[in-house]
């Protein structure tokens, strides 16, 4: 199956420090919660203590950070600005099914330039009407604004992602998908730069 992919550019006059929230992952299931119920930095793989909240009942894979348990919730670590390369984990609800999906993230976020980059680790389950493991095999983006010679700030974003969860509904919420993700980040584009003078190209 084709994944479905998106890339997207603005430019505007403004400031870079404009867009901090929206390329933050953390704060994306309190700004769209019609589509992240929850979204958290993942407690490094083989930590204890402090350092971690929630940690899974019956425990964590020392290797990879992840629950044994699928269907339980990986341990937490404190938020924060900027991190290098740490597992994220989302609750997404894409055609009305919850997929519980870990993508590896890195934020930078300095005055001239905020991104954020991520990639599929693992989709832990996908709960339709009993849950099923996996779900997303592929899930690789970018959001990136940058302070441009000329005073502007650049904007790209791009994604691709591919679903393999329900198996009887694979085909269809592929197919949605091809529509939706450009749909919905053109959207975000044009509404995130609303007002500020912007200009989209896609």
């Amino acid at each position: 199956m084709r994944p479905a992919s998106y890339r997207g550019t603005a430019s505007f006059a403004g400031s870079v420090a404009s867009l901090s929230r929206a390329l933050n992952p953390l704060h994306w299931h309190e700004d769209a919660p019609y589509l992240w119920f929850e979204t958290y930095l993942m407690a490094p793989a083989g930590s204890r203590g402090a350092a971690e909240t929630g940690a899974p009942p019956h425990g964590t894979s020392p290797d990879t950070g992840l629950p044994w348990f699928r269907a339980e919730a990986p341990a937490q670590a404190p938020a924060r600005d900027c991190w290098t390369p740490t597992q994220l984990f989302e609750a997404v609800v894409f055609d009305h099914y919850l997929y519980r999906n870990v993508l590896l993230t890195d934020r930078v976020n300095q005055p001239d330039k905020i991104s954020l980059h991520y990639s599929q680790v693992e989709c832990l389950e996908t709960v339709a009407r009993r849950p099923c493991d996996g779900g997303i095999d592929l899930d690789v983006g970018e959001g990136t604004a940058t302070r441009e010679p000329d005073g502007t700030v650049r904007l790209v974003v791009t994604k691709t992602i591919r679903f393999t969860q329900p198996q009887a509904a694979t085909a269809e919420v592929n197919l949605l998908a091809h529509v939706m993700v450009p749909l919905c980040f053109d959207f975000w584009l044009h509404a995130g730069l609303f007002g500020t003078g912007g200009s989209t190209h896609g």
